[in-house]
């Protein structure tokens, strides 16, 4: 049989009757550290133990240091009934209680648990707080992957000294103003407990933090931080108390603010303005929220199943990231993520899956994705110059057309060089849309410069003749200042 307990928080009179019966008793007592207050106390009261002291020192990380402990464990499980203390409540924030026990559920070891006075209970007691409003409790060297809710009050264990502290302070500063008001709360339970109230920022700083330290932060209701914060603006928005123009919305009528929003976010990229695309892309979430809320009140769906739903479909689409596909290069990522998606799809061809393609996407974006869909059963070329042959044999019959003044057939005629152009664009790799974009903009920019260069000859444009306008054309064309 093996007893885990808990020591309590550091007063030996935290030590339950039970805890000191059964350590009193037992020939194989195993501390997780003797580094605690109450160690001491067993010791005048004849307790005999060993300690795991030892493994922290000798292993690299506490993984190692986890499974060291729980090797050892069960080897004296192994000799005969033994037990197993660890500080405060072995049920809180005792990584190797967890390994032990599952270890013992798997291979059918007898256990049992024996409770002990957290270091919650006398932390709470020491902040004069109420547990039961709320709070989340986390380990400090998980933080990085475990960030609290700042909407609640959060306990941060195991701040042993200030580096850990500053790992700490840099994954809070991802949610927290770092002026917020924190408090160490220092030996809890012990003679010697005492607390310090100090800004986020100057955690790090503290010289007294030890193994006794727990780091408390109050809720944060107003954190917007979060995307809880979102979705409650949102809720109050179109609540009855909301805004009327919001409470008009339709899904088709937030279809132009959709586009928009993502065309500003695609200009800010543009111009590598990281303070807009923060602001952009802000403005594409809370469309996607809106949408959603509209979903809900429809009793269609909620921005939980569009989360539930993005999420299992990256993770199914990344086999070679998630499983155990192999996929070493971008191609043969993309190859995957094709086969996937018709399978999700539902879709038997490439004729079905061309047919699939949004009829909101625009008439270069169709064409980028028919040819790439074309490309997947081989109708395509490995290389753009001979694509770039076809525009030019496209032009040619575009010529003729135009000369036959036969609108349909000009049409016709143009509808294909558009469409060979777009090859050759994606073919190099590059995206129609874009190209395109950035093509108009070059223009504007040298209209721009046209303007300026007729200004500084005292004209205007409209003044020039068309070989003025283009003789003018080519030299800013040439400028050494024209990006």
């Amino acid at each position: 049989m093996l007893t885990i307990l808990g020591l309590g928080p550091g007063a030996p009179e935290d030590l339950s009757l039970g805890a000191l019966k059964c350590l009193k008793e037992s020939n194989r007592v195993i501390l997780r550290t003797a580094v605690h207050p109450t160690v001491s106390f067993l010791s005048e009261e004849g307790v005999s133990f060993t300690s795991c002291d030892d493994i922290y020192e000798a292993k690299a990380d506490f993984e190692a240091v986890y499974d060291a402990i729980t090797a050892r464990v069960l080897d004296a499980v192994g000799e005969g009934d033994a037990v197993y203390a660890v500080p405060g409540h072995p049920m809180f924030g005792e990584a190797t209680v967890k390994a032990i026990i599952d270890v013992c559920e798997k291979e059918g070891i007898a256990h049992r648990v024996l409770a002990g006075i957290s270091f919650v209970d006398s932390v709470a007691a020491a902040l004069g707080i109420d547990v039961v409003d709320g709070m989340s409790i986390i380990d400090a060297y998980t933080i990085h992957a475990d960030l609290p809710d700042p909407r609640k009050a959060c306990l941060i264990t195991q701040i042993h000294n200030r580096h850990t502290a500053s790992e700490v302070k840099l994954a809070l500063s991802r949610l927290y103003d770092e002026n917020l008001t924190v408090t160490y709360v220092i030996g809890a339970g012990t003679k010697e407990e005492r607390t310090l109230a100090l800004p986020l920022y100057e955690i790090d700083r503290a010289h007294d933090v030890n193994h006794l330290t727990t780091l408390y932060i109050p809720a944060d209701p107003d954190n917007k931080r979060i995307f809880r914060a979102l979705t409650d603006v949102m809720d109050t928005l179109l609540g009855p108390d909301g805004c009327p123009w919001d409470k008009s919305q339709t899904h088709e009528s937030l279809r132009r603010y959709l586009l928009e929003e993502t065309y500003e976010a695609i200009d800010a990229i543009d111009r590598d303005d990281a303070d807009n695309l923060a602001e952009e892309l802000g403005d594409i979430l809370f469309e996607v929220v809106f949408q959603a809320a509209l979903a809900k009140k429809e009793g269609l769906f909620d921005i939980g199943d569009v989360l539930e739903g993005v999420t299992s479909k990256m993770i199914s689409r990344h086999p070679h990231v998630f499983g155990d596909f192999k996929a070493d290069t971008p191609d043969a990522v993309s190859d995957a993520w094709e086969k996937i998606k018709q399978k999700e799809k539902k879709t038997k061809s490439v004729n079905e899956e061309m047919h699939a393609i949004p009829k909101s996407f625009t008439a270069l974006m169709t064409a980028d994705k028919l040819q790439s869909k074309a490309g997947r059963v081989g109708f395509d070329w490995d290389d753009p110059m001979p694509a770039l042959e076809k525009v030019r044999e496209e032009t040619e019959e575009a010529a003729e057309a135009i000369a036959s003044k036969d609108p349909k057939a000009i049409a016709d005629e143009l509808g294909d060089v558009l469409f060979a152009a777009v090859n050759v664009i994606r073919l190099c790799g590059l995206s129609p849309e874009l190209v395109l974009k950035a093509g108009n903009e070059k223009f504007l920019r040298r209209f721009d410069l046209m303007a300026e260069t007729a200004g500084e000859q005292g004209k205007k444009l409209e003044e020039l003749s068309l070989d003025e306008m283009e003789a003018i054309w080519e030299k800013v064309k040439h400028r050494a200042d024209f990006t």
